[in-house]
């Protein structure tokens, strides 16, 4: 199945960045498909744009704005994809990070979690997400389940962090567009700092809202709290025992 990719990338002076940015480079022959990358406007801008734009990418400027306005990252970045094809899936990807401090104790945690996502998803694809291309229509690692306020999503899921694959007959099977309507006419009902928690993670709650829970598949099912060391202390035990301690 070709592999697509869109990138989000908040161009600001972080390590987040170029942790992305290499991660890219470097398993970039990875994707054979459709490369297109929206960059905020930030210090890094013109470092990014070079960057992306040296690795084939489309670059589409925009804010920081994952919201599901028509502005939004998906509102902009998924009509570009399917105007150029309607087949094969594409993988979602961001810089995770950069509104934490990189010198302080939690950051570790986030590069850690950056690089899961992107080992489990792209660097190891064959391994982990190429068994389940025929059964699901959205992959991805670290799932974890909770409530949601939006019963659009009958059952709200999502991958903790929000790097995930999503097949795109899946999302013209499920009418993308007419799902992300429909909540932009239910989140309406609720006070506003709901709506702005929501808009605000749309990019991560965007699988549930696309896909029922029986058409994901992940690496791995999580609990807890990424940013503790708790968390990572359990991922550990859970990695090596998904791995078959190799």
């Amino acid at each position: 199945m070709i592999k697509h990719c869109l990138l989000h990338v908040h161009a600001v002076d972080h390590p987040s960045v170029s942790q992305l940015m290499d991660n890219v480079k470097r398993d970039l022959h990875r994707f054979d498909g459709e490369l297109l990358a929206s960059v905020t406007d930030g210090p890094s801008s013109p470092f990014v744009l070079m960057k992306l734009q040296s690795m084939g990418f489309s670059v589409f400027t925009m804010n920081n704005n994952a919201g599901r306005e028509k502005d939004g990252f998906f509102g902009i970045t998924l009509p570009a994809l399917f105007n150029r094809t309607r087949s094969g899936m594409v993988l979602f990807a961001h810089t995770k990070g950069t509104s934490h401090n990189p010198s302080g104790r939690v950051y570790g945690h986030i590069r850690r979690w950056a690089d899961v996502m992107w080992l489990h998803n792209v660097t190891e694809f064959d391994r982990w997400i190429a068994p389940n291309l025929g059964q699901y229509k959205v992959f991805g690692t670290l799932r974890r389940f909770d409530e949601q306020p939006v019963s659009v999503a009958k059952q709200y899921y999502h991958y903790s962090g929000a790097f995930y694959w999503m097949r795109l007959d899946g999302l013209i099977e499920n009418d993308w567009k007419r799902r992300v309507d429909l909540c932009n006419a239910e989140i309406v009902r609720y006070p506003q700092h709901v709506r702005d928690h929501l808009n605000r993670y749309f990019t991560e709650t965007f699988p549930s809202t696309m896909f029922p829970p029986e058409e994901s598949a992940s690496v791995m099912d999580v609990t807890g709290d990424p940013y503790s060391d708790e968390f990572w202390d359990r991922f550990t035990s859970a990695d090596a025992q998904l791995r078959g301690n190799i």
